[in-house]
Order: structure tokens, then sequence, then C-alpha cells
């Protein structure tokens, strides 16, 4: 089997007639790279560890990342770009912010956000409290929010606040829940996330008015509660 690195090799790709020092090292690194890689996989070297070993080494030597400006515009052909960089080696990192990149590909512009998401509950079943997850975790309660599902956002808007909550946006994910109890009619639970996110951030003056709206609004529909109304209001 003729090893895949070794189109890597040719002239073309190792050094351009425009170099630079920058470039010629970049260049350098990727030849060692590839020579390495050829000369293991003649050998009989296990193929997938071989895979494994020299995508880490071109990340981490910064190989990869001046080669960045080859990812595809068009959204299908950057589809089949990540999906190489997943099949490399699955459970790293790199695959799944590879994976997230998909989803995101077919959420935000293929118009196709049901394959979108069920990447995203891949990415989080696999490793649920990954940073990637977290992102894909957002994207399912933010659209399950817009879709008017508040029992499913509810649900991933907490999972969301309690797993990842060194995450900026877990303050937004708290007020979505109480947003959420509120559409559901669960008043009860609505004026208790409203109060304990108006007494957690005090100083939320873009979110402030909303909050203390919504908490006046509550004790207005509760019977014997207009004392409370006033004070919010």
């Amino acid at each position: 089997m003729r090893c895949p690195m070794l189109k890597f090799l040719s002239p073309r790709r190792v050094r351009s007639k425009h170099s630079n020092p920058e470039s010629d090292e970049k260049a350098a690194c990727l030849l060692t790279c590839c020579l390495f890689f050829v000369g293991h996989w003649e050998a009989g070297m296990n193929r997938q560890f071989l895979l494994s070993l020299i995508f880490s080494s071109l990340l981490l030597s910064g190989c990869l990342f001046h080669f960045s400006n080859s990812i595809p515009l068009d959204p299908r052909q950057r589809i089949s770009y990540y999906a190489d960089i997943y099949k490399l080696n699955p459970e790293s990192d790199q695959a799944r912010q590879a994976q997230l990149e998909i989803g995101k590909i077919y959420y935000n512009q293929l118009g196709n956000p049901a394959r979108g998401l069920e990447i995203f509950e891949k990415l989080i079943s696999s490793n649920p409290t990954a940073p990637e997850s977290g992102e894909a975790l957002w994207y399912i309660s933010s659209h399950n929010f817009q879709e008017n599902e508040y029992e499913l956002a509810c649900q991933k808007f907490l999972q969301f606040m309690l797993d990842f909550s060194g995450d900026e946006r877990s303050q937004i994910a708290r007020l979505r829940i109480a947003d959420c109890f509120f559409e559901l009619g669960n008043l009860d639970s609505a004026i208790k996330y409203y109060v304990d996110y108006r007494n957690r951030y005090p100083d939320d003056l873009p979110n402030l008015p909303y909050v203390l709206l919504r908490i006046g609004t509550v004790y207005a529909n509760q019977p014997n509660s207009a004392i409370e109304a006033r004070k919010a209001f």
C-alpha cells in the first residue's frame, strides 16, 4: 500500500520559489515529519498509530496552522476537510473540534439544523464535559428555546449551568431557565430563579430591568402578592 504522505514530498509542496525563513522552517518541519512517516510506514509499523503521531507532531510544531489558509470556503468541502481530521484519531481533541465544526456548518450554513443537532448530541455523549461539548450543548439549548420547546430547553440550560459553570454563558443559562419556567406557567420556579438572578448579578444593568419586570409580572399574577409586585416594580 502506497504511503499517503508521499504526496507531500514534491518540491512544489516543500519549498516555493518565493520562500522566506519562516516558510523554509515550516517546510523543513513538514519534510522531516514526512520522511519519518514514510520510513516507518514502509517498515510495517502500526499505521493507525503513525497517522495519530504525524498529525500530533505537525500540530504541535505549527505546521498545520501554517496550512490553515487551505481550509476550503465551500461548506461541503469544509465538511470533507474536517471529516478527514476526525478520521485520523477520533478520540483526540482535534477530532472533537472537527466534529463540532461539522455540526456548525450543517446548522448555520446548509439549512439542516436537524443534522447539526444530531452531531452535537453525539459529541456530547462521547465526552459530556469537554469544551467542545459545552459549545454543542449551548447550540442545542438555544435551539430548543427558540423553537418554544421550553421543557427541553430548561433541561439543557440546567445541564449547561451545572457542567460548565466556569463559562460566562452560564449566567445567561440561569436567566433562560427562569424564562422557561415562566413560559411553562410554573411561576413558583420562575420567581425563584428570577430572584436568584437578581441577587447574584445586581450589577448586570443590561438584563436587570428585564428581570425586575418579570418578577413584578409574576407577583402581579399571584393572589395576595400586590405588595411584592410593587416592590419589584
